[in-house]
């Protein structure tokens, strides 16, 4: 089998849709009992490891309650943080909730690249 690490992917591969791709592939080719989740960001810092699991969105919409048990479930395995995000189109506005304590806070760009620096 002719298998490459998702770190071999060139980014314009992704950029097209093939991680989106396998998502589509394993719905249709494995048994309705084999779940996958795949998450948009783990945060890691260097002098501390993981520091937070995020799930983003472009749109107002939430995550169902699949996605919602194994984003949380992974965070306090890891005892970290989990956050959905969801932002603007144009990348400007961020609404941030906090997952575990339903904390919900709207950030503009700047305020957002903050709460990310300081996790």
């Amino acid at each position: 089998m002719n298998e490459q690490p998702i770190q071999n992917i060139p980014q314009n591969f992704r950029q097209r849709g093939y991680l989106k791709s396998y998502n589509k592939w394993h719905w249709q080719n494995l048994p309705s009992w084999c779940y996958m989740i795949d998450l948009d960001s783990i945060e890691f810092r260097p002098n501390r490891g993981i520091v937070a699991i995020i799930e983003t969105r472009s749109t107002d919409t939430y995550l169902n309650k699949f996605q919602y048990e194994i984003v949380t479930r992974i965070a306090r395995l890891l005892n970290v943080p989990a956050y959905l995000v969801r932002h603007s189109l144009d990348l400007k506005m961020f609404k941030v909730k906090n997952l575990v304590t339903d904390e919900e806070k709207e950030l503009n760009e700047g305020d957002y690249i903050n709460f990310l620096k300081y996790l």
